[in-house]
Parts: structure tokens; sequence; C-alpha cells
């Protein structure tokens, strides 16, 4: 993959390549971060709820579980 900036102070464009899996930092945006993958073919957007989705669930049973557990030791845990 090629990029061409314009830096600022500068009358020419640059010429950068990169290669798949390299890390590209924003200019603009220096705490933007993209690897060429995900500029490439990034995630479609159906799976990135699916993912997040099922990392809530997960989250929602340790919590649950761990609820269980305060009342066997006898521990309310709607009060704590």
């Amino acid at each position: 993959m090629r990029v061409l900036a314009f830096p600022e102070g500068e009358d020419i464009y640059t010429q950068t390549d990169f290669r798949a899996g390299q890390q590209m930092v924003s200019v603009v945006f220096p705490n933007l971060t993209l690897s060429v993958n995900e500029i490439l073919c990034p995630p479609l957007v159906e799976g990135l709820i699916k993912a997040e989705q099922a990392r809530f669930q997960e989250l929602e049973q340790g919590a649950e579980r761990l609820a269980v557990r305060l009342r066997e030791l006898g521990v309310d845990p709607d009060r704590i």
C-alpha cells in the first residue's frame, strides 16, 4: 500500500510504502493508529456488533455467577 502525504511546510508530496501487518500512524491525528489490514479489509459492522454482544453476555454471566456465590456466602449482592 502506498501513501502520499503533503507534509506541512513542504512543497512536494512524500511517498511511503507499507506492507500487510504494518502499523500506520496518522500525522493529523497522532493517537490514531491503524494497520494496513484494517484499512484494506475493514471489519464489518455486523461482526463488531456480534463480538461486543458476546462480550457483554460473558460479563453478564460472570456477574450472575458472582451474585450466586455471594448469596451462598450469606451476602446480599443487591446491598453491596
